[in-house]
């Protein structure tokens, strides 16, 4: 540092006089005359501590952040498998779906969550996300409205899941699988004495007409996720189109 007569900071672990540490940050530099010749080194020190305490437990929120999503992925994925697994005796049936369900998940947690934020995801980008690729006809057929809201980590698996179960199921059977057919999808954040939550109505219209399924694994399965939230979903096989209520807290 003072052969290449540069300016340099390090940091070093000091003591003050009563025994305890700080983290000290020196500053060393030249000061050099007109022609460029050294005449003197300047010396500076800051005590960093708070500054570098403040960044470890930023650090450590982040890595808590990191596991508690991890552990949801996890959880969200057990119930998958398990699940679908009662629902589905042929092994290539269940692999399809069980793959078809996490790829859903993956998509969305590494396409949509912005990392290092504390913004959250919004509703409408999620669902836009989910729902659009599955829309033959473009955006023509689908309507979302409502307010800008954030969603916290752990409701993005649960949310997913059940946009995307609504969605291949509407696709395959209902009002997606036709050119006339329409889906809307509303939501609104509600004020009430536990909290604040959002609430989304699901509906579709000029579709074929609607045949309760036998086996309703898919609705099973979010109905799970949806409840390990503390929030609740219903589903309405209308004969016109299926309308489907949730409820999330925020």
């Amino acid at each position: 540092m003072i052969a290449s007569a540069e300016v340099d900071t390090v940091e070093i672990l000091n003591y003050r006089k009563d025994g305890t540490s700080f983290v000290n940050a020196l500053q060393i530099g030249p000061i050099l005359d007109d022609d460029g010749a050294l005449m003197y080194y300047f010396g500076s020190q800051l005590d960093v501590t708070a500054k570098r305490e403040m960044e470890k437990q930023a650090r450590q929120l982040a890595d808590d952040e990191l596991l508690h999503r991890l552990r949801n992925i996890v959880n969200v994925m057990n119930v998958i498998v398990r699940m679908t697994g009662r629902e589905e005796n042929d092994t290539a049936a269940l692999a399809t779906k069980i793959g078809e369900r996490l790829t859903a998940l993956s998509d969305v947690h590494f396409n949509t969550i912005r990392p290092n934020t504390d913004e959250g995801t919004e509703f409408e980008a999620l669902a836009r996300t989910i729902v659009a690729p599955y829309a033959p006809g473009g955006l023509v057929q689908l309507n979302l409205s409502g307010p800008a809201v954030a969603l916290p980590a752990g409701l993005i698996s649960p949310i997913t899941l059940g946009l995307h179960e609504l969605a291949t199921n509407s696709v395959k059977h209902g009002a997606l699988s036709v050119a006339e057919g329409r889906v809307e999808l509303r939501w609104v954040v509600q004020d009430r004495e536990e909290g604040r939550s959002i609430a989304f109505h699901w509906e579709e219209t000029n579709g074929p007409p609607v045949v309760v399924p036998a086996r309703q694994s898919g609705s099973r399965i979010i109905k799970t996720l949806t409840t390990s939230t503390g929030g609740d979903m219903a589903f309405d096989w209308r004969e016109s189109g299926l309308i489907v209520k949730a409820d999330f807290p925020l």
